[in-house]
């Protein structure tokens, strides 16, 4: 979420980040515990946008606390 907010404030200041490159760093940053989700997005093999991170590691962040 740190890093979405930072694009957000880039943005605003009319500096613009590829999402992809975005995604693909906070895949390369995450906890040990969300291999699941870079193994997914490696195997799956299409784009994802930020919102769709963020929505799968929720989901798995739930799964984790149960």
């Amino acid at each position: 979420m740190k890093k979405v907010h930072i694009q957000t404030k880039l943005k605003f200041h009319q500096i613009d980040l590829n999402e992809n490159f975005i995604v693909k760093h906070v895949l390369n940053n995450l906890l040990v515990d969300f291999t699941q989700i870079k193994i997914a997005h490696n195997t799956i093999g299409e784009k994802w946008i930020v919102n769709d991170l963020i929505t799968k590691c929720v989901v798995e962040e739930e799964k984790l606390k149960k």
